[in-house]
């Protein structure tokens, strides 16, 4: 298994407003978790993205689990976040 996390700060421009950020999202599964979370104070964005995948030996009846579990971490990844102009 493996732990992966990756946190990048944004600082926004003056002129420019957040007009949209995804909720944070969790899951979890027996073969892994997987988490982000958005947070903006002031002009900074940050975002913080954890994938725990464990180690182990699967049955078969969990396949689809485990198809829903990577589906569900890359549709929370392709989120966007929309900014404006002021």
């Amino acid at each position: 298994g493996y732990m992966d996390i990756d946190e990048i700060a944004y600082t926004l421009p003056d002129k420019f407003k957040i007009e949209n950020v995804p909720q944070n999202f969790s899951i979890e599964y027996p073969f892994g978790k997987y988490s982000i979370n958005l947070e903006v104070k002031g002009n900074v964005l940050r975002y913080t993205r954890k994938m725990q995948v464990n180690a182990g030996t699967y049955s078969v009846e969990k396949y689809e689990d485990l198809v829903n579990f990577f589906q569900s971490a890359a549709d929370a990844d392709n989120q966007k976040i929309t900014l404006i102009a002021q």
